[in-house]
């Protein structure tokens, strides 16, 4: 009887540890400022030597990121400056809790992104080129204008 509750023990020990070390884990990975596929380990920084995926922050601040085929998703996306770039709006980016576009000026071509959670857009210039975003959550809006297309300015309303 008691070395079953010692393997009963033993093991509810073992889950909690697994269950309490995966949030640990997120990482907060930081894009080089180079141009380069997302899916290249060599690209990020202080990211457990892997890339940005679900749970992790990806910080974005110059350079072009590629994305490759299919669906690629993280917990926060901190986008400053640079392009993100895809190979077609079928291909999904998901930010599943924080979109945050601040800086000067900032890209978005070939690609859906999806954030489920809240969004800021606070300054700068963000230009789309082929994508489409889709706001699960909410989206707030601080920047002075955004652009369309490559003559097609709109003025955020006061």
């Amino acid at each position: 009887m008691s070395l079953a509750i010692t393997r009963v023990s033993a093991i509810v020990l073992i889950v909690c540890s697994l269950v309490l070390v995966n949030p640990i884990l997120a990482a907060d990975c930081v894009w080089s400022g180079g141009t380069g596929d997302w899916d290249d380990p060599a690209n990020w920084s202080d990211c457990n030597g892997g890339v940005p995926g679900p749970g992790d922050t990806a910080v974005i601040g110059s350079g072009q990121v590629n994305l490759g085929a299919g669906t690629t998703t993280v917990a926060v996306l901190e986008f400053s400056g640079g392009f993100i770039n895809g190979p077609g709006v079928a291909n999904e980016l998901i930010v599943t809790d924080e979109l945050l576009l601040t800086g000067d000026h900032k890209q978005i071509g070939r690609i859906t992104v999806i954030s489920q959670g809240e969004g800021l857009w606070d300054g700068g210039t963000l230009q789309f080129g082929e994508w489409r975003q889709n706001v699960l959550g909410d989206l707030i809006f601080n920047g002075d204008y955004y652009h369309i297309h490559a003559d097609d300015f709109r003025t955020l309303p006061e």
